[in-house]
């Protein structure tokens, strides 16, 4: 019969794919926990923020507030690190601009 040709022909098929199918959910099982250990490392794990200590946004938060101590009032320098700096000018009371940082 046909049909039970076309029925056995699929399930060869299927038990083909058993062992890929197996395969693939282990390598996925593993990869979730590497990618779950690096975004801890990172801090961008669940409940973790730039106050996270040992996480790679804490030191870089740590980083950004050095330069910016470091470079007060020559903020628009801190565009040669990377950081978007934009000057607004002040209130028409005041006479001098304000830099801010774009974080």
């Amino acid at each position: 019969m046909i049909a039970q040709k076309t029925i056995d022909a699929l399930n060869a098929v299927l038990a083909t794919g058993k062992p890929d199918r197996a395969a693939a959910k282990a390598a996925k099982a593993q990869a979730d926990t590497f990618f779950g250990n690096f975004n801890k490392a990172l801090g961008l794990g669940k409940g973790q923020n730039m106050r996270s200590e040992g996480t790679g946004r804490r030191l870089v938060g740590q980083i950004r507030d050095l330069l910016i101590a470091n470079y007060r009032g020559q903020e628009i320098n801190l565009e040669n690190f990377g950081f978007d700096v934009m000057i607004r000018t002040a209130a028409a009371s005041q006479r001098s601009a304000k830099p801010q940082l774009v974080k």
